[in-house]
């Protein structure tokens, strides 16, 4: 009985030596994480462990470079990729369309808007994807229309127009006033060889005109 209690107590010590040790072994190891590299100096044995000890959160997306069972040794590096997703609602406009009718009810050259034009509306949905903090993806997920469009209508005449026909009677030029009766040439003095004419009306007027 006595052995048996010495072997579990040397077998305690064995232990307890091996945790001493291993809480006073320190390890240097390097962090990227979100593309930034950070030296650490640490005494715990697993990546898990080496989070907590330093408050290093790791998200549902987010992405390591070694499980966080996995154990750590002297030198090693530890990748953090932070992976950000969401999804963006955008409401657009769904342009209405311009229908034409013809009526005979309507001169030609006239118009009328049967139907005023409404813009309807629809929803898309896009996905966004952020790795360390720049957007990697985007791509369209979903749409949705919320309200369809309304046409307008425009109704154009086609009916003739009577155009009665033109009175074709005299369309001679009917000139009033007085008109010439008789042009005189008179030259002047100098032998220049100008001079003036004397112009006489039907009224008996007489008007005088330089050449």
């Amino acid at each position: 009985m006595g052995k048996k209690i010495k072997i579990l107590i040397n077998c305690l010590f064995i232990i307890f030596i091996c945790l001493f040790l291993t809480s006073c072994t320190k390890i240097n190891i390097k962090l990227k994480d979100n593309g930034k590299i950070t030296d650490y100096t640490t005494n715990k044995m697993t990546v898990r462990d080496f989070f907590e000890d330093n408050d290093i959160e790791i998200g549902k997306d987010d992405e390591v470079s070694l499980s966080l069972d996995s154990p750590i040794s002297d030198g090693d590096k530890i990748v953090i990729t932070r992976i950000k997703t969401r999804n963006i609602k955008r409401t657009k406009k769904i342009k209405f369309k311009k229908e034409t009718k013809y009526s005979s009810e309507l001169y030609e050259g006239e118009s009328k808007t049967e139907q005023k034009g409404q813009n309807g509306k629809y929803v898309i949905t896009y996905y966004y994807k952020y790795i360390n903090g720049y957007l990697k993806e985007k791509k369209v997920i979903g749409k949705k229309v919320l309200k369809n469009p309304k046409s307008e209508i425009v109704i154009i005449g086609t009916k003739k127009k009577y155009n009665p026909p033109k009175n074709k009677g005299n369309t001679g030029n009917n000139t009033t006033g007085p008109r010439e009766v008789s042009r005189q040439k008179v030259y002047d003095c100098d032998g220049s060889g100008h001079g003036y004419y004397v112009i006489t009306y039907s009224d008996g007027s007489v008007k005088y005109k330089n050449f």
